[in-house]
């Protein structure tokens, strides 16, 4: 074990002020939503033309501030402002391990699905070259947990193409975590690429998962009418055969226990007319009528289960909101209850996802609270002081495990010879507080719904103007040009921050009485962008509503 000693104290950042952040491939917003409480600014974000705008419009009917950006990668303009973190979750099937037996071969590239050879994993590499262009002080790129075990050579050459893209010396950190430690309240092992200019650590503080009913057991039944609230089944019919199912079996004097498959709880019985097929056809697998719908047989990792009301979740995936089932209720999960399980916050509005029916969206993301987690480590490197454990150093790249009680365990009443510390005095404070999910609460009013106080309507992003390079460790930045804002009368951060000290509010109050990001309140009362500040023509409304 060893001390590091660091004097960084970059005189760029304010501590406590949002600093800047781009999103390349993090889909419907769940990571956006973690990297946003954890004090950064997403100010734009970046999708493959190839995803036809995933998850785009959801993150944006949340976050309007957001500029969104859907072209081919090689298309993608730079932010015009300076970025200090790069983040997203490019897909990551090339290394799941649902797909790691696929060994079909693409016969245009003779790639395979899966392994560092995988197709998609060129995902990765358009994330990689669009940091290396914008040259933040972090990049973080989150995937499943084998993407570092079966793929650290090719994540490693990465981190190979960012320093020589980029011309900057990123140090690199592999981190392997779990949500469960980190208030994600799931069994969600992953692992996260970390590149850095500072030093990086993270704390050794967690904290224990709580169960699927502590999470989600206040919300009750279904609650048709709010799309915004979300808490409704997907349509369709998969929905209906559950609860007739789990109805039909309680007739029978059983039930569909909990922790089990379907199959489980059948044994004997006939299937009822609601898993008959309207139009049968012949069953590939040995011992499936080809009249009765698969499932009613099925065991695999994709048929039905029923979770147990008092452990943590699993992950959800694309097909939770079919696959799912509710502890007690007779039915799948909900969009709420699917987003509460990924840590997304209450504020946090279902209603684009609801609406075109992209339940996937939701599983195709990383949980808020890992997202949060990871972020305030990069935001603490980004200042200065980095959380205590910078890992197991392994050549010239550092490894931090953190997956399960055991390792963490083992570091804090043994660490190795290689494990390295940063002194006293020079990381961050580790209280689990400062990095835990704030859940918030359900709001009274949707703001999303017609933004009646103006205060993203107005919004634009400042003006892309050409910049003076500026130095970054030897390396210089340059920005785009892009269209001006549109002239608006603005109030000055001053007045609205003299408001705020006038009526006792700090800026969590007053982002949580108008509904919006605490960055928001920043840009409001704030030097930091101009073309950002509030409308003057809604400054009487606000007032109103933050005296209320």
């Amino acid at each position: 074990m060893s001390r590091i000693q660091t004097s960084i104290d970059p005189s760029f950042i304010q501590k406590g002020v949002p600093v800047k952040a781009v999103d390349v491939m993090g889909f419907a917003g769940s990571m956006a939503a973690g990297i946003d409480q954890a004090g950064f600014d997403v100010i734009a974000k970046r999708e493959p033309s190839a995803f036809h705008g995933f998850g785009v419009s959801s993150l944006t009917y949340n976050m309007p501030w957001v500029e969104a950006q859907v072209a081919d990668a090689a298309d993608w303009d730079l932010p015009a402002e300076d970025v200090e973190l790069v983040y997203g979750c490019p897909p990551c099937s090339g290394f799941s391990q649902l797909s790691s037996l696929n060994t079909k071969i693409y016969a245009h590239t003779g790639t395979t699905y899966r392994g560092e050879g995988a197709e998609i994993n060129e995902c990765m590499r358009w994330l990689m070259e669009y940091a290396a262009d914008v040259k933040p002080r972090v990049v973080i790129m989150e995937s499943v947990g084998p993407a570092f075990k079966i793929g650290r050579d090719w994540m490693e050459s990465l981190w190979e193409l960012l320093k020589e893209r980029s011309g900057l010396p990123y140090q690199l950190t592999h981190v392997n975590m779990n949500a469960a430690w980190v208030g994600g309240d799931v069994v969600r092992p992953r692992y996260f690429f970390v590149a850095h200019l500072d030093p990086f650590g993270v704390g050794l503080d967690f904290v224990e998962p709580r169960s699927v009913m502590d999470v989600i057991g206040d919300l009750g039944d279904v609650e048709p009418g709010d799309a915004d609230w979300g808490q409704v089944n997907r349509p369709g019919q998969n929905a209906t055969r559950v609860r007739q199912t789990i109805e039909w079996l309680h007739t029978l004097g059983r039930d569909w226990v909990p922790g089990t498959r379907l199959p489980q709880n059948t044994e004997g019985l006939e299937p009822p007319d609601f898993w008959l097929k309207a139009k049968p056809h012949q069953s590939k697998r040995a011992g499936y009528r080809p009249d009765v719908y698969s499932h009613w047989y099925s065991e695999d990792p994709f048929s039905p289960h029923r979770w147990k009301p008092d452990k943590p979740f699993g992950v959800i995936v694309a097909a939770s909101l079919d696959r799912a089932i509710h502890p007690t209720q007779p039915r799948p999960l909900t969009y709420r209850e699917a987003a509460r399980l990924m840590s997304l916050p209450d504020t946090w509005s279902m209603r684009v996802l609801v609406e075109q029916n992209r339940a996937d969206e939701l599983g195709k993301a990383v949980p808020s609270a890992s997202a949060k987690w990871i972020g305030h480590w990069a935001k603490m490197s980004i200042e200065g002081t980095p959380g205590e454990y910078a890992g197991r150093l392994e050549g010239e790249v550092h490894v931090i495990d953190v997956q399960t009680r055991k390792q963490i365990d083992a570091v804090l009443q043994s660490p190795g010879m290689f494990d390295e510390f940063y002194a006293a005095g020079t990381y961050a404070d580790p209280d689990p507080e400062t990095w835990l999910i704030d859940r918030k609460a359900r709001p009274r009013e949707w703001w999303q719904r017609s933004d009646e106080l103006g205060l993203f309507a107005a919004h634009a992003p400042a003006p892309r103007v050409v910049k003076a390079p500026r130095e970054v460790s030897g390396a210089t930045k340059t920005r785009v040009p892009a269209e001006s804002a549109r002239s608006i009368v603005r109030v000055q951060p001053a007045e609205v921050a003299a408001f705020l000290a006038q009526v006792g509010l700090t800026s969590a109050q007053a982002a949580e009485k108008l509904g919006v990001s605490v960055s928001r309140i920043h840009e409001l009362t704030s030097d930091t962008r101009p073309a950002s500040w509030l409308n003057a023509e809604r400054w009487s409304d606000v007032q109103e509503v933050l005296r209320g």
